[in-house]
């Protein structure tokens, strides 16, 4: 790929990436209206948004979540935003890491289309919401 058609390619998923962050603090933000005050409200607001997002995801969201997930660059970027969003919970950081690690795989595994419908995601949702209850 000639140089010039790489910038355009990197600007391109810049745009993309930041496309969808937008979605999602969108989508964070609802989720966060409507979870109660608790230790981990924040972590269980993103559990519930990587699912709705999962669900309704579309062939081209699957695509673009799929490509961006899984570059480095964007993981980083996405890592240190949630990292943000969640650090004002005081649920223990092991249960946490595992509610979010989790909730991205299974939303990845749901981009990639290796996974089953919505009842899937549901129960996965409410076994890790299950797990910031304890």
């Amino acid at each position: 790929m000639p140089p010039f058609s790489r910038q355009v390619h990197d600007i391109a998923l810049d745009e993309l990436f930041e496309y969808h962050v937008s979605l999602f603090r969108h989508a964070l933000e609802d989720a966060l209206g409507a979870e109660a005050p608790g230790p981990a409200r924040h972590v269980r607001a993103y559990v519930r948004a990587v699912c709705v997002s999962a669900i309704t995801m579309g062939p081209n969201e699957r695509a673009a979540v799929a490509s961006l997930m899984c570059a480095p660059e964007y993981r980083v970027i996405w890592s240190d935003f949630i990292d943000e969003v969640c650090s004002g919970d005081a649920v223990d950081p092991a249960t946490q890491m595992t509610c979010r690690y989790a909730a991205e795989g299974l939303w990845l595994d749901h981009a990639l289309e290796r996974m089953s419908g919505p009842d899937h995601v549901a129960d996965v949702q409410q076994r890790l919401l299950a797990l910031t209850n304890a």
